[in-house]
């Protein structure tokens, strides 16, 4: 079952059939443009020669003797094929050049945006409001605080105790490093992870590779690799569509962005790297707040790398 299942994934793979499809379609193309050249452009062409017919031309390198053939070069035959080429292609050339001329022109498009640099942060306002002046103590109770970091890679930077100090919970997207680095940052908050693809089985034991939970009146989805909106793993894209989270949450990049999926209506934030390994060059986690099925109050803490 298993090497059928690996052709059939093999078969079915868009540039095998695209293979498939364009060799079906050259075939046939190539007995239309045959004909063409023999029945259309040569008979005329052969006539403006005066019946010449390469063909015929060769050389006796071996006359015949007895019931033995002759041995014969034949370059006329040769140089027939040659001829045939130029015109098969001249042809092709200008048929694909008819077709290309019928096809409505695309407007240019304006080129790409720049991806964003490791610092660049991108707000929209809409439900997801992002706001400045962050207070945790005036938290009411009612509205969750939550401090959000990733990558961390079995180091907690000591001003994580400060900065995540009016948390209500911790949240980890994953690559936490070891259990002792979870099991730290669990005495000091509530704590939600995501196993990453280096944490070994102390972590995986404990924590799942997706989490799917409501706060406030938002749904989330937390996992390690998941990319970003317009550019999201396969698999997550199609649990995003299953899930419909209000809130997606991933990690590995080490580069921090938060972005608005318009297409998803959700928000997505990936807090960068917390950890002092990777080849990122400033140290990043964030903290908000959840009220109803808003977030709000955004703040990002970095510091440079090299801090120890």
């Amino acid at each position: 079952m298993g090497l059928i299942k690996e052709f059939k994934d093999f078969a079915m793979k868009g540039n095998v059939v695209d293979l498939a499809v364009g060799v079906i379609i050259g075939g046939a193309f190539g007995k239309i443009v045959t004909s063409f050249v023999n029945d259309v452009l040569m008979p005329p062409i052969g006539v403006l020669l005066g019946g010449l017919d390469f063909k015929e031309f060769k050389a006796t390198l071996v006359a015949a003797a007895d019931k033995k053939a002759a041995v014969t070069l034949n370059y006329g035959m040769f140089l027939q094929n040659v001829i045939d080429f130029v015109i098969i292609a001249g042809v092709i050339f200008l048929f694909i050049k008819a077709i290309n001329s019928t096809r409505k022109k695309e407007t240019d498009l304006p080129a790409p945006a720049p991806a964003p640099s490791n610092q660049e942060v991108l707000l929209r306002p809409v439900s997801y409001g992002l706001l400045c002046h962050f207070n945790p103590y005036q938290n009411s109770g009612t509205m969750p605080v939550i401090g959000l970091l990733s990558d961390t890679h079995g180091f907690v930077h000591p001003k994580v105790y400060d900065f995540f100090a009016g948390c209500d919970e911790i949240w980890h997207a994953g690559d936490v490093g070891d259990a002792e680095t979870a099991m730290e940052l669990a005495a000091f908050k509530p704590f939600r992870a995501v196993y990453g693809n280096i944490d070994g089985f102390d972590i995986r034991a404990d924590y799942p590779r997706f989490q799917s939970f409501i706060s406030g009146e938002v749904k989330v989805l937390m996992t390690h690799i998941g990319g970003y909106p317009g550019r999201y793993e396969p698999e997550v894209r199609l649990l995003i569509e299953k899930e419909q989270p209000g809130l997606f949450i991933s990690g590995h990049s080490h580069i921090l962005k938060v972005m608005f999926d318009q297409k998803h209506q959700l928000l997505h934030i990936n807090p960068g790297a917390a950890g002092s390994s990777g080849m990122h060059r400033v140290i990043t986690f964030v903290r908000f707040v959840i009220e109803g099925k808003d977030i709000h109050d955004l703040e990002i803490f970095e510091a440079e790398r090299n801090y120890h």
